[in-house]
């Protein structure tokens, strides 16, 4: 009675109406036709409002189904009533299509608009990577590295972590002077995939090495993901991801944002999409780098044609080809820059690779060196 907010059910009877609250059947009230108003109620008049009084008291109805609730409009409503109600349907059939088609403009700008950011925020991106000091980048990478432990076993076969140190420390041994103390870990993960996080933190996978079939093919993958640190490749994406969220919640009248940002986004790392123009200068340096460690740099197109072949019928994820895409005109940039190095008589390692390669002796690791 009067606006209780009872869920009610309603019967129409020849003279009347019978109303009984939902759930229970308890009869409520009961109204004959004649003592029944309608009106319309609520924002934009979106409730049909049944008035009925019978002697002193009063019950009021309230729904949204003005389709539903015809044959009760027929038995109450007058003409006039009913060709207001059909002025209504009109009306709010023109605000909705109004409404959508504000929203649908709004919703364009806005991604015109995030566009336009994005564009803006790139170019913005490189200047802040540039103040950002090594000792951040380093405790991002370190922070972004513990998770991953925190997610996964490693391999801690003592031949094989020796193997791959030995690769990864010949590359090192020839770079140019870097400010990371650089940490090597093999996942035993089957996903064929290696990342790197800033500060030199690189992750190999067991199903990368398994996939291999020399050393040097992985030491050709570890050259190109150390000149994605080298180039702060990872930290930009991830200054541009967090900035484009942050632009995102000022739009949106968001609140305050911390460095919790970039920690929330460490984890995108590993699975982290390079530009194509990031792809071509891992390359570069990749190649560079493998020419001076005296490692044969064929062997990184040699790898990435491998994977492309197999990637359709593969049963084991690529994901460094998700991550890395070999495009047809990467791969021919990688092999016109390859041909036009000088070519001398490259040193292979003495590795038994073949018994390598199966090993891996999981192990929960929590903590770098």
């Amino acid at each position: 009675r009067g606006y209780s907010g009872k869920s009610c059910e309603v019967t129409p009877k020849w003279s009347e109406l019978h109303i009984r609250e939902t759930g229970t059947g308890e009869s409520l009230f009961s109204v004959e036709y004649k003592n029944i108003t309608l009106s319309f109620g609520g924002t934009d008049n979106m409730y049909l409002v049944f008035t009925c009084k019978n002697n002193d008291e009063s019950v009021t109805l309230m729904t949204k189904e003005f389709e539903e609730a015809s044959m009760l409009i027929n038995k109450i409503a007058g003409a006039a009533f009913k060709e207001s109600l059909d002025d209504l349907f009109k009306s709010r059939k023109k605000r909705s299509k109004v409404k959508w088609t504000v929203l649908a403009t709004v919703l364009l700008i806005f991604l015109l608009l995030l566009m336009g950011l994005k564009m803006l925020v790139k170019p913005a991106a490189s200047k802040v990577v540039d103040a950002i000091p090594v000792s951040v980048e380093t405790e991002i990478g370190k922070n972004g590295g513990l998770q991953v432990l925190n997610n996964n076993m490693i391999c801690s076969d003592a031949e094989l972590v020796s193997a791959v140190s030995n690769i990864g420390s010949r590359l090192v041994g020839v770079m140019d002077t870097t400010p990371y103390k650089w940490q090597l870990k093999i996942l035993d993960v089957d996903d064929i995939n290696a990342f790197a996080l800033p500060g030199g933190y690189v992750f190999v996978n067991r199903g990368l090495i398994e996939a291999s079939d020399s050393p040097e093919e992985v030491a050709a993958v570890l050259a190109h993901e150390f000149t994605h640190v080298i180039k702060r490749h990872g930290l930009k994406n991830v200054v541009v991801n967090v900035g484009l969220k942050v632009l995102v919640h000022l739009i949106m009248g968001g609140g305050e944002y911390t460095e919790q940002l970039i920690a929330d986004n460490i984890s995108m790392f590993a699975s982290m999409s390079f530009s194509r123009e990031q792809e071509t200068e891992a390359d570069i340096g990749g190649v560079k780098l493998l020419e001076k460690a005296n490692i044969d740099p064929v062997n990184l197109e040699l790898f990435m044609k491998k994977l492309k072949a197999k990637e359709s019928s593969a049963s084991k994820m690529l994901t460094f080809i998700s991550t890395h895409p070999a495009s047809g005109d990467r791969m021919d940039e990688i092999d016109k820059l390859i041909k036009n190095t000088p070519k001398v008589k490259y040193e292979k390692f003495d590795l038994n690779w073949e018994d390598l390669k199966k090993r891996c002796s999981p192990e929960k690791v929590s903590t770098f060196d």
